[in-house]
């Protein structure tokens, strides 16, 4: 019996695969699994090789530290905001947009730990690109199926990940309101008690350490003369366009969507907004499907948007455990404004583009 019910939620969440900005929703209704419990894999602990640091701040928004001495959690959204709200995305300190097959995008967003997490999803299928991004932080990885990269990935470094592909409904619920009306793809998330869950599951804690995201400034930057980045538009592929538009009263920019409106985070209702966007350029291939994005993160070139206004950068990441680091144009390492930043990660396929305008509506030159 047991074998029976951890196939059924393989099944059921399977099916809740990756859908990026522009995709339509499934039509028709969608049922829950009825699954309390699924069998486990073999117990794999966390490498130990990740290189944490004393932190006096908090690792992804640089503001006070609430969450000492725990492990982040990265959690892999349905990237679509036209046809289902995301629950928890305007909770996130960071948001990683990015295409990693055809021309839509996926997203992994970053809280810093399990108790930061209220509901979040829909959650969906991970990728190795996300989680070279969040490995190097020490997180908690969820998603539901992956790659058989992201798979290689972690095999290879002895990772252990919450997958709703082989822990069911341990770690994840369905939202079966939503299910009446949309496809299973929008309807899985996940809470702090059911990642508490998954992680007894596998014998796996929440504690632990980790490393700062960014080198964040301890005062705000000085506001621009002039609004340089009022929006920016980034062209991820065909009918997957997402744009970032400054708001003078918050300080913050808002992301819309492809349909034109401003995404809402589906718990509080209120727009996802980020104080720091960076857009990062990396060289690009084909892996050996001949159909996944292949992503060279050595490093590249890049832009920094924040209070209005825009500056040119490069970044460097190398390795899989090797952090992210980002410098300006003088060489010297980014100081980074305090604040949730969203992260989209271009390459050279698809057109992919962006275009920053100033607060007159005229495009910026690179």
């Amino acid at each position: 019996m047991k074998k029976i019910l951890a196939a059924a939620a393989a099944l059921s969440l399977g099916a809740a695969l990756l859908s990026g900005c522009g995709s339509k929703a499934a039509d028709g209704q969608s049922s829950s699994a009825a699954v309390s419990e699924a069998e486990s894999t073999p117990v794999r602990q966390n490498n130990a090789a990740v290189q944490t640091e004393q932190l006096t701040a908090d690792p992804l928004t640089g503001f006070e530290l609430q969450y000492s001495g725990k492990r982040p959690v990265a959690i892999m959204m349905n990237a679509d905001s036209s046809a289902a709200g995301q629950w928890g995305a305007g909770a996130a300190s960071v948001m990683i947009e990015a295409v990693t097959t055809g021309q839509q995008t996926a997203m992994m967003c970053l809280y810093p730990a399990v108790d930061a997490v209220e509901k979040v999803g829909p959650v969906t299928k991970g990728d190795d690109l996300f989680l070279q991004f969040s490995l190097p932080l020490n997180a908690i990885n969820l998603q539901i199926n992956k790659t058989v990269y992201a798979a290689n990935l972690l095999n290879t470094l002895g990772d252990q990940d919450l997958d709703g592909y082989y822990c069911g409904t341990t770690c994840f619920d369905y939202d079966s309101e939503r299910g009446a009306a949309m496809g299973n793809e929008f309807c899985w998330y996940t809470t702090a008690d059911l990642i508490r869950s998954g992680l007894d599951l596998y014998g796996l804690s929440a504690e632990g350490g980790t490393r700062s995201l960014f080198r964040f400034g301890t005062e705000q930057r000085p506001d621009p003369s002039d609004r340089t980045a009022q929006q920016v538009t980034i062209h991820y592929g065909t009918g997957c366009d997402v744009t970032l538009h400054y708001d003078d009263f918050s300080g913050r920019y808002l992301r819309t969507g492809a349909n034109g409106a401003d995404q809402q985070d589906a718990v509080t209702g209120e727009p996802v907004k980020f104080r720091n966007v960076f857009l990062l350029k990396a060289a690009t291939g084909v892996k050996d499907d001949n159909a996944t994005r292949d992503y060279d993160l050595s490093g590249g070139d890049g832009v920094y948007l924040t209070q209005g206004g825009w500056e040119k950068i490069t970044w460097t990441k190398g390795d899989v455990r090797d952090p992210l680091k980002i410098f300006a144009a003088d060489g010297t390492e980014l100081v980074v404004n305090p604040g949730p930043s969203y992260i989209g990660i271009l390459g050279d396929f698809n057109g992919q583009s962006k275009t920053i305008y100033d607060a007159d509506g005229n495009a910026q030159g690179d």
